[in-house]
């Protein structure tokens, strides 16, 4: 949601600073897409021709694009962590800021390249307009260290449900007692496995053990045979 309104915004503003103001939008659906009407009205009075309206219109598009791009930093930074701040973690992953940097690499590429407007129908930004997202950027970066935060106040805190007769364990203790519970699982297995091995061996031993005893008393028995005849 904050992502889409930032790319929106970014398309706001492009077209209010070519003249065309948000109540003057609504309806002309019609005759902007027209290819006869050459003499459309801005907000201001000017006249845009069919050519004229659709470079403005690619251009919104690329620049909801790049709004995306600007957004996801945040996202890609956010998802490093649990529950730990990005001030406590740090930002030492190359391979996520050689992302980082690749992606913006990509957005700059797809829009100043010559070519691009005929190729993909994206067309080059004004530097101001790539900081129109950097707000909605930094509010979801806010908005999850807040909660994070609140989940290391809170460990072990449970969500009720709007009826009030439902409660379940923050995720993330289901799946830390998961792991727990799957530890302890082997750690059972490891033990009746040795214990099993250990009666193996006592059994066997004790079998040989008979196995000496018989054969000494035959051979005893044996030798009393000799010696009486």
């Amino acid at each position: 949601m904050i992502q889409a309104l930032g790319g929106f915004f970014t398309y706001f503003v492009i077209l209010v600073e070519n003249g065309f103001l948000p109540k003057t939008l609504l309806g002309i659906r019609i005759n902007w897409d027209d290819r006869e009407v050459n003499d459309l009205e801005d907000s201001y009075g000017q006249q845009w021709t069919y050519e004229q309206r659709k470079i403005v219109e690619f251009t919104c598009h690329t620049s909801f694009f790049v709004s995306i791009v600007v957004v996801q930093w945040a996202d890609l930074i956010i998802c490093k962590t649990r529950r730990n701040s990005l001030f406590q973690q740090g930002m030492k992953n190359r391979i996520l800021i050689f992302g980082l940097f690749v992606e913006t690499a990509l957005a700059a590429f797809l829009s100043y390249c010559p070519g691009m407007d005929v190729a993909l129908r994206m067309y080059p930004l004004k530097t101001l307009w790539w900081f129109c997202a950097f707000p909605y950027s930094l509010l979801i970066f806010i908005y999850d260290e807040v909660r994070k935060f609140i989940l290391r106040r809170n460990p072990g805190a449970t969500c009720k449900t709007v009826g009030g007769e439902l409660y379940r364990e923050h995720m993330l203790n289901v799946h830390e007692e998961a792991d727990l519970s799957n530890s302890n699982g082997k750690e059972q297995m490891i033990r009746e496995e040795i214990k099993a091995k250990a009666d193996e061996d006592s059994y066997n031993s004790s079998k040989s053990v008979h196995r000496c005893c018989v054969s000494a008393e035959r051979g005893t028995t044996r030798g009393d045979k000799y010696n009486l005849s």
